[in-house]
Parts: C-alpha cells; structure tokens; sequence
C-alpha cells in the first residue's frame, strides 16, 4: 500500500510539473494531457484509497464482530462461573449447617453415651460388689464347711480307729457324724440304711453287735462289700443291690427301691438325704420297722417330713432331733411290725 502511494505520488508531481511547465510555456495541448494524466492519477489513487479503505473498515468490522462475540463468550462464561461460584457457596452454607448440626448430634450423643456407660458402671459395680459379697460368702461357708468336716473325719478316725481309711462317699462328715451321734442316743439292734455309701461303715464300728442292711444302687454293692471286707466288716453288713421299681404312690414318678423280699424288723433307718427323692422312704419301708423304731435323715430345705406328717405317718422325736438332724417315730396306728 505505502509503494502504491508513493508511486501514485510521483506521478502526481511529475504530471502536475508537467501541466504547469506546459501551462506557462503555452503548450495548452500538452498541459491540458498533463492534467487529465493528474486528474487520473489522482483519481485512481483515491479510488484504490477508498477500496482499501473500504477493506479495512470490513477488517475492522469483523475485528470489532470478533472481539464483541469474544467478550460475549467471555461475559457468559464469567457469568456461568459467577452461577458455579454461587451453588457452590450455597452448597458450602448447606454443608456448614449441616455438619454443625452433626456436630451437635455427635455431642449430644456422647454426652447419653457417657450418662449410660456412668449408670452401666454403677451397674456393674453393684452387680460385682453383689457377687463378690455372694463368693464371699460362699467361700467362708464352704470353708465352714470344709472345716466342719475335717473336724468330724478326726473326731470319727479318733473314736473309732478304723482299720484302714474310710472314703467320704454319701454325706460329709460334717452332716454324717450327727446321725451316727442320733444313732447312738437311739442305742438300736437292728439298722436299715439308704445311700449312706461308705459311710455306713461307721455305725458298723459304731454298733458292732447290730445286724446293718445298707441298700444301694445297682452296680454300687461290689465297691461296698469290698470296703467292707478290707474293714473285716462282712459279716455285719449286709449290702443289698435293690431292685427299682415305680412305688404304688399317687404322687411320685420316679422309680424307688422294691422292698419286696426285705425282711425286718428293724428298729433304726438311716436315711441319707432328707430331699423329696427319699420321699417313698417312710410310706415303703414303715412296715418294716418296730414300734419303737427311730427314723433319722439329715434337715433339709424341700424334705419330705411335712408330707409324711400330713399323712399321719410319723411324729417328730424333739429329744433326738438337732438342727442338722430329723428323728422321727411311726405314728400311732401306723406300726405294723415288732
């Protein structure tokens, strides 16, 4: 553009040096062809001025299209951010409210948690207090108890020098040696025992005169014959392995001894646990017994005693009964044998 200028310029100036060289010579002809050459010089400088005038103004209006259509892009995308930026302010004040209302729940939560845990620890304290008073207990009871018992076994081994050892099967010293005193205070000939186990052994030493029949479990004899012939004891005590069978009372399931075949009479029974499962003890064996026969079981919780009272068929002997012992005597009217 600037050449075509320039040359256009040129030309201009020689043809317009021309026109007024031809003018003041007097050359008309000569002028008036240098004029038309400047005058189309001229005039094809400003139309091709005006064409590429022209073409910029189209450039600078597609420019000025562009930078409007960019701006706009511009302005939507900053607008489509500002709607983002936005949301996401918003979400941020819901995220806030909630996680302060979270929070909340969470404090609340720990603080019934921690109530609870206090209470559950009250709890288990108590509890652990109660249970460790309940061991306790139990341990100084089973220590009484233990004592108890070591206390009678020396007092029996002392009084009656046993040959060798007698095992502690059937009651424990502690709740046998009041029987065997009771037994002595009754003085009897003749005695029928029920699962004493070997501490039948004793009243064998104890009434070395008296005929004893101690009644036991089938498959429990040969342990006790054999006890009895280490003792030398054999033909004193006579072990008998019972039959059972259902007993012929309305109230009672299980299955006792048959004291069918037992022949008495017998002045002392034995009994070696005062639980109702000894209940058919006095209603079976009462007619195998003297009218003037003595009946001792160990006092305990749920023993039959009452219900055999309640049928008239024992009476409570208050000069040989003990707090750990029961003596008993038939009923009047209910003594069948002697």
């Amino acid at each position: 553009m600037r050449t075509t200028v320039t040359v256009a310029g040129c030309l201009a100036l020689v043809l317009g040096a021309g026109a007024f060289v031809a003018a003041f010579t007097g050359a008309v002809d000569l002028a008036v062809a240098a004029t038309a050459g400047l005058v189309l010089v001229v005039g094809a400088s400003g139309a091709l001025l005006l064409l590429r005038l022209h073409r910029g103004h189209r450039a600078v209006d597609r420019t000025a299209r562009s930078v409007q259509e960019t701006l706009g892009g511009l302005t939507r995308a900053v607008g489509w951010q500002e709607k983002l930026l936005s949301r996401a302010v918003g979400r941020l004040d819901v995220l806030t409210t909630e996680a302060r209302r979270t929070a909340g729940e969470v404090h609340r939560t720990g603080l019934r948690a921690q109530e609870q845990l206090q209470v559950h620890e009250l709890h288990i304290t108590a509890r652990f207090d109660e249970h460790t008073a309940v061991q306790q207990e139990q341990l100084t009871s089973g220590l009484a108890q233990a004592a108890a018992d070591a206390a009678a076994a020396a007092q029996l081994v002392t009084r009656y020098r046993p040959a060798v050892p007698i095992a502690p099967s059937g009651p424990t010293p502690g709740r046998f040696l009041p029987l065997l005193l009771a037994a002595v205070d009754a003085g009897p000939r003749s005695l029928l025992t029920v699962d004493l186990g070997e501490q039948v052994l004793w009243l064998a030493y104890a009434f070395p005169a008296a005929d004893i029949v101690a009644l036991v479990p089938q498959g429990q004899e040969q342990p006790l014959r054999t006890a009895a012939a280490r003792h030398g004891l054999t033909d004193q005590l006579r072990v008998l392995p019972r039959q059972r069978r259902h007993p012929p009372l309305a109230h009672y399931y299980d299955d006792w001894y048959d004291p069918g075949g037992l022949a008495g009479p017998f002045d002392l029974l034995v009994l070696g646990q005062g639980t109702p499962a000894v209940f058919p003890a006095v209603p079976l064996l009462l007619p195998l017994l003297t009218a003037d026969s003595v009946v001792l079981l160990p006092a305990d919780e749920g023993s039959p005693v009452p219900a055999w009272q309640e049928e008239g068929l024992v009476e409570i002997d208050e000069a040989l009964s003990a707090p750990p012992v029961v003596a008993l005597r038939p009923a009047p009217g209910r003594r069948s044998a002697g």
